[in-house]
């Protein structure tokens, strides 16, 4: 009988084992991604027609590029976990540029600025609209044709201005004015800086005025940025004929804060015109009787326009009046003798 040797033991090795994702692993990252990839592609969208408006084709069809290799890039990350994985992928890549190219067909082209600008409705000040087109017919034609034009073109009409901080003429208050005595102090903020401005869009795409800023340069050539006064809001506004008793209501003028608010400017159409008013900073200084002025306008994408207005027009306190510039003037209102009025502070 033949004994068989005993049985060496094998040598165990460790094998690691490769784990794959879940399903619900996979439908994670698809949500993620793709959230991601849609903010991605609303935010390139947006680009895309904001630089179509002003800037020129080439720089928005850039931006629709970029924005369509990320969907793509997306669809390729699909690729993983797709049972139709190549036929999903060319179907997808078909749509996108198909869609790319529809939207850049659809979308309008930035267009040269025109010489003719339409006719205003009527307002309050006929004279002065007419003025104002009449200015920014004159700008368009200056634009040089070989760079893109600005978002707006501003021009302005007759400017009332005081030498310093304590001159002014024309007031504002939340309180109506009457020629019966009120228990309570009137309160009146003085207006230093008046002119009728006019703002034209000159994008190819409706815009707004999302705000805009007013700087005067002083005696020693410093740019002073003024503190615009509300005209909205049930704010009244008042001219004094150098009677502090005796006030002229200019409420039925027309103002630039109603002509902007909550309104769309239509691509080379009418333009925004009113008046605006502004009150020196304490510290301004002393005022040019013909200084330099810079005004800016916003728009709600961070396009903006600044532009010096013109110096012509001008008048110091003391040397014009509210009709001489253009304003509409009901009766005087001759205030008690016993009224309490307080300047408001700064």
């Amino acid at each position: 009988m033949e004994l068989l040797p005993p049985l060496q033991p094998k040598e165990v090795v460790p094998t690691l084992r490769r784990t794959n994702p879940s399903t619900k692993q996979w439908r994670a990252i698809f949500a993620i991604s793709g959230t991601a990839c849609f903010g991605f592609v609303l935010w390139g969208i947006n680009q895309f027609l904001s630089l179509r408006g002003v800037v020129h084709v080439l720089a928005s069809r850039i931006v629709l590029i970029a924005t369509a290799a990320a969907i793509l890039g997306w669809l390729s990350f699909t690729r993983l976990f797709s049972k139709w994985r190549n036929g999903w992928f060319a179907f997808g890549a078909i749509m996108i540029v198909w869609l790319s190219f529809s939207l850049d067909w659809w979308a309008p082209k930035p267009i040269a600025p025109t010489t003719q600008l339409p006719m205003v409705s009527a307002s309050s000040s006929p004279d002065l609209n007419a003025e104002i087109l009449k200015q920014l017919q004159e700008i368009q034609r200056s634009l040089p044709k070989s760079s893109p034009p600005p978002p707006f073109l501003i021009s302005a009409g007759p400017i009332l201005l005081g030498r310093d901080v304590n001159a002014s003429s024309m007031y504002i208050t939340f309180s109506e004015l009457s020629t019966k005595l009120d228990p309570h102090p009137i309160q009146l903020e003085p207006a230093n800086l008046i002119f009728y401005v006019g703002v034209l869009n000159q994008q190819s795409i409706p815009s707004m005025v999302q705000a805009y800023k007013v700087e005067v340069m002083n005696k020693s050539g410093k740019w002073v940025k003024l503190k615009r006064l509300d005209t909205l809001g049930g704010v009244h506004v008042y001219w004094s004929a150098g009677n502090t008793r005796q006030f002229f209501p200019l409420d039925s003028n027309e103002f630039f804060d109603s002509a902007v608010y909550h309104k769309s400017l239509r691509p080379q159409g009418e333009p925004a015109l009113g008046w605006v008013l502004f009150r020196y900073p304490p510290d301004v200084g002393e005022i040019e009787p013909s200084p330099r002025i810079r005004m800016t306008i916003y728009d709600p994408n961070g396009r903006k326009t600044a532009s010096e207005i013109g110096k012509r027009n001008t008048e110091s306190e003391g040397e014009g009046g509210p009709q001489g510039a253009g304003f509409k003037l009901f009766p005087a209102i001759q205030l008690p003798a016993e009224q309490a009025i307080i300047k408001a502070p700064y």
